[in-house]
């Protein structure tokens, strides 16, 4: 009953003949869906009414956040005044004013430098004030730097405030770009302090500064930074917590890295749908790394998926999409990697005939590693790219966490990888990052099987700053492998020290911890020690770690005899079920990097059901609207 009148309702509000001054009246007092069935009616009637197409485009554009369909809807109310410019009435100007600038930032949100310029030319010779430093970032973007650099410049020059804001801003990008890593600083931390002087929201300003720090290696200064730009407004596509949730997994902050990835979602959920449309896939990229290191493989390919199917726009950004394209494939490789290693564990909870298939269907080539990595040295074969991507916090290159960098040295090969480190040596010596290229020169060592990478490893671990834990755990297991290789005793210190700082980077590196198993006299006891004598994560070594069994707990111990942690499976059931229980938990367990989170809460930190629960909201927005 109260449906059928609701539908009643609607329909006698929409008997009545729409015009276009509704629907821009509607408009105007945000009720964009309204304005867009109103508008939608008018053009059924008149399909060449200006006002109705320009009232179309704005609601594609600022409620949808559907770029090609606002742009088709601009173009048409363009070229409609174009053409009726001389019989319409005297305030369409008013409107146009409106569409060129829409159709503009459209354009320039749908990385179409050409069709931006030429539309802010045109509105500029109709219409005041000037668009000035608004360019100044898509000449950036086209690398014409001297001519951004003026229009930044300009701007400044200028008596109003936004183009001020617009003018610090290119000057803080144009910095980063030169490489010139303490400019950028000083560039930015000035665009910063006018926004504070200023009153203004400076969520972009405090977002960018926090990159120029990042890149000088800041850490505290960054986080810093990174929470100011958090108590803006979330309606720019700047997403402050995924910058805090990439900075607190670097440092092995697990728990702070969900807190602020569950932040991000909240945040992609306030924002604007054309700012929600622009940052999907760096969310997804965000969540699928911290998916990783926790060892959530399929939960994370599904994740970076996303990400991959559905790319990000990069217009509002210096990163280029063929960058993003690696960066993500990157994390897609490693993810198929982890869950490979998984898959080996799992087969050596297994009887002998399981195994054996396992092995050998473990020999047959996987057809989408071999995508990813034809990607990877597509993209890759510029070697620039490769130079400014191996840079760490360069904002130019991949914009690739430090601790998964190293992972190209096996896709590209190591011969490919020194050739981009020893360039990049050359051409950044900002203090600080020759201890990143030893960590990365220590892989292209262990890569080569060259007893150099455990000086390469532990110079690097002396000189990286404290807060890389997953990249300093990254190189100690790198070292540890190639000492214990060369039969050298530093490898059970840089094992333990491995295991300290990321245990995940053991596993994701297929390496095996040297240990001895024992266990109790129990059944389970010793049906899991069976287990874990087979498992890829331990290689026998009498004078390694100790894996102790009992009582359906793991327990695992340095060869000091430090206590490493302790894992327990379940209490009830049969005794196989049982022993396979504890050894899972121990590979899950010792493994991964902690994040205090049960695997229900893990696979639920995507977000995807809170916007599903935005659409539905606004399908009914729509009826309430009309009502």
């Amino acid at each position: 009953m109260i449906f059928a009148l609701l539908i009643a309702l609607v329909g006698t509000a929409t008997a009545q003949e729409a015009t276009s001054a509704e629907a821009l009246e509607s408009l105007r007092a945000s009720k964009r869906l309204t304005a867009r069935r109103l508008a939608e009616e008018v053009l059924s009637a008149n399909p060449d009414d200006f006002v109705a197409e320009y009232v179309v485009a704005e609601v594609y554009w600022k409620e949808d956040g559907n770029l090609p369909r606002a742009l088709y809807h601009f173009k048409r109310a363009d070229k409609l005044f174009t053409r009726d410019e001389g019989v319409l009435p005297e305030e369409s100007w008013r409107t146009h004013w409106y569409v060129l600038r829409g159709l503009a930032f459209v354009a320039e949100s749908m990385e179409n430098p050409g069709l931006f310029l030429e539309t802010v030319e045109r509105y500029n010779g109709l219409y005041n004030p000037d668009l000035v430093g608004e360019t100044g970032w898509v000449l950036m973007k086209e690398e014409r730097f001297a001519e951004s650099r003026q229009v930044a410049e300009q701007a400044l020059a200028s008596e109003d405030q936004w183009q001020k804001t617009l003018g610090y801003n290119v000057l803080c990008a144009l910095e980063a770009k030169r490489r010139d890593r303490a400019a950028s600083v000083t560039a930015c931390m000035a665009s910063l302090e006018y926004g504070r002087q200023t009153q203004s929201d400076v969520v972009v300003d405090a977002y960018n500064a926090s990159t120029s720090t990042l890149a000088a290696l800041d850490f505290e200064r960054t986080e810093e930074l990174l929470k100011e730009s958090t108590r803006g407004s979330p309606g720019q596509a700047t997403s402050p917590w995924m910058g805090l949730a990439g900075l607190y997994l670097a440092e092995g902050r697990g728990a702070e890295a969900v807190g602020a990835i569950r932040q991000m979602q909240a945040w992609r959920h306030a924002q604007d749908p054309p700012s929600r449309a622009q940052s999907r896939a760096s969310a997804d990229a965000a969540l699928a790394m911290v998916l990783l290191v926790a060892g959530e493989s399929d939960k994370g390919l599904e994740v970076i998926e996303r990400a991959l199917t559905h790319p990000d726009r990069r217009a509002t950004t210096t990163s280029s999409g063929a960058a993003t394209l690696a960066a993500n494939t990157l994390i897609r490789f490693d993810l198929r990697a982890l869950s490979m290693e998984r898959a080996d564990e799992a087969a050596a909870m297994d009887g002998i005939l399981s195994r054996m298939g396992h092995w050998a269907g473990s020999w047959l080539p996987d057809p989408a590693v071999w995508d990813d990595t034809t990607t990877l040295g597509g993209i890759l074969s510029d070697g620039d790219l490769l130079a400014r991507s191996l840079s760490p916090y360069e904002d130019d290159g991949m914009i690739l966490a430090p601790w998964m960098t190293g992972d190209l040295v096996h896709i590209l090969g190591p011969g490919v990888v020194q050739a981009g480190i020893d360039r990049g040596r050359e051409r950044d010596a900002y203090p600080g990052l020759q201890a990143y290229y030893d960590g990365l020169e220590a892989e292209v060592a262990w890569a080569r099987g060259d007893s150099r990478a455990v000086d390469l490893a532990e110079r690097a671990l002396a000189d990286l700053p404290k807060q890389e834990v997953l990249l300093r755990g990254r190189i100690a297991a790198v070292g540890a492998a190639q000492a214990w290789q060369d039969g050298d005793p530093r490898a059970y210190g840089l094992y333990e020290r491995a295991m300290q700082l990321d245990p995940s980077a053991l596993r994701r590196l297929g390496l095996a911890l040297p240990a001895t198993v024992s266990s109790g006299g129990t059944e389970v006891d010793q049906a899991a020690a069976a287990m874990l004598r087979r498992s890829p994560r331990i290689r026998k070594d009498a004078a390694g770690f100790t894996v102790v069994v009992s009582g359906a707990q793991v327990c695992v111990s340095s060869p000091m005899g430090s206590r490493l942690g302790c894992y327990r499976g379940q209490a009830q059931g049969e005794v196989e079920e049982r022993a396979r229980s504890a050894v899972q938990a121990f590979h899950d367990g010792a493994f991964a990097l902690p994040l205090g989170l049960s695997l229900v809460d893990m696979r639920s930190l995507d977000g995807t059901t809170r916007l599903a629960e935005e659409d539905r909201r606004k399908a009914l927005d729509t009826v309430l609207e009309a009502l």
